[in-house]
């Protein structure tokens, strides 16, 4: 009885941290965004007006880039994530395909439609961007997945 409780605690507490996701820094952005041969650009002038973003960077390569922020608080980063939600909804029409995750420490909403992939994810105080044409799905996809958001 001992040995299932031990077992039971065990799958509880791994189920538990694999909920998470681990926050990246503008550092490992850039970096993996270098190793990818990606442009990288710091970003945060274009933001100077809002004190909860304190950095701000962007990789991509020609017509597509990704977003990667750096908020003050987390309460900050899910605002954003929520206004930004609210944006890609109001694009949905009749077709369209979206994934969307809640768990942990991250939010997660990606949509396909109108032409147009849009993926957002909080983790914790950051938070990454993506409205891409469609055609750029899978490089974006590619390089998101090398951040692990």
């Amino acid at each position: 009885m001992k040995k299932k409780f031990i077992l039971l605690i065990s799958v509880f507490l791994l189920f538990l941290t694999g909920c998470s996701k681990e926050v990246i820094t503008t550092d490992t952005f850039m970096k993996q965004a270098e190793e990818s041969n990606l442009e990288v650009s710091d970003a945060k002038e274009q933001y100077a007006n809002y004190d909860s973003i304190k950095e701000v960077m962007t990789a991509g390569k020609g017509e597509w880039k990704v977003e990667f922020y750096v908020l003050d608080s987390v309460e900050a980063a899910k605002g954003m994530f929520d206004t930004n939600y609210d944006l890609f909804q109001a694009q949905k029409e009749k077709s369209f395909i979206e994934t969307s995750s809640n768990e942990g420490n991250y939010d997660l909403y990606s949509l396909t439609c109108n032409g147009k992939y849009m993926y957002i994810c909080r983790v914790s105080n950051t938070l990454i961007y993506a409205s891409v044409d469609d055609g750029y799905k899978r490089s974006v996809k590619k390089f998101i997945k090398s951040l692990g958001y």
